[in-house]
């Protein structure tokens, strides 16, 4: 047999190896694709969900960190959104270690965010944990979003330099709940459950 024979058998061999991969490739995206589509309906919350637990936890390890306060707010600023479904985001730390709230003495930890398409449940009960917005004599905070004032008040988790999560300045509860839905379904809700004593988060659907 000679070579020019053998060089032909195999760029031919290599052709039909090629031609399998991309019809197998071809089959697996025809499968898959319809998964992904279904999938493609929690990624608000999802992505929700997973801006809110790391600004949350990254919150809780600057407190400890720092030795400081810091504080994450989480507005739901729909009304500034021209009506639009949409959360807002803030990290900030008290910049001479107390739980003083005051403009004055709070500074960024990181970037404001807005996540769009997603809104806070309202009206839900949680008897092992208080649901964000309905604890009473919540602390007052107000802090700028893309040059917009957004008030903070009843939204905001605050991370002592223990790494404890509180709504108050002065009580601790056992979990603390951020219920989160997608704008235009309301079973598609996602929790993210803060604990007041170690400030783990943890996040449930």
């Amino acid at each position: 047999m000679n070579k020019r024979f053998l060089s032909k058998v195999t760029r031919a061999f290599t052709l039909i190896e090629l031609v399998a991969s991309v019809a197998i490739i071809s089959t697996f995206a025809a499968l898959v694709g319809p998964a992904l589509a279904t999938l493609s309906g929690t990624a608000g919350t999802s992505k929700a969900a997973i801006e809110v637990s790391a600004a949350l936890e990254h919150a809780r390890q600057s407190a400890m960190r720092l030795n400081t306060w810091v504080w994450v707010g989480v507005a739901d600023t729909t009304q500034l959104n021209e009506g639009q479904a949409q959360l807002s985001i803030v990290e900030l730390a008290s910049r001479d270690g107390t739980d003083d709230t005051s403009k004055d003495n709070l500074m960024a930890l990181a970037n404001n965010r807005r996540i769009n398409n997603v809104k806070f449940v309202t009206g839900t009960s949680d008897t092992d944990a208080v649901t964000l917005g309905t604890q009473a004599s919540p602390v007052s905070l107000s802090w700028p979003v893309a040059a917009q004032d957004v008030n903070f008040t009843g939204q905001v988790i605050g991370f002592s330099p223990k790494g404890e999560a509180v709504l108050q300045k002065a009580a601790i509860p056992n979990w603390i709940r951020l219920p989160i839905s997608d704008r235009n379904n309301a079973k598609d809700t996602v929790s993210i459950l803060v604990s007041g004593l170690s400030g783990q988060v943890i996040v449930s659907r």
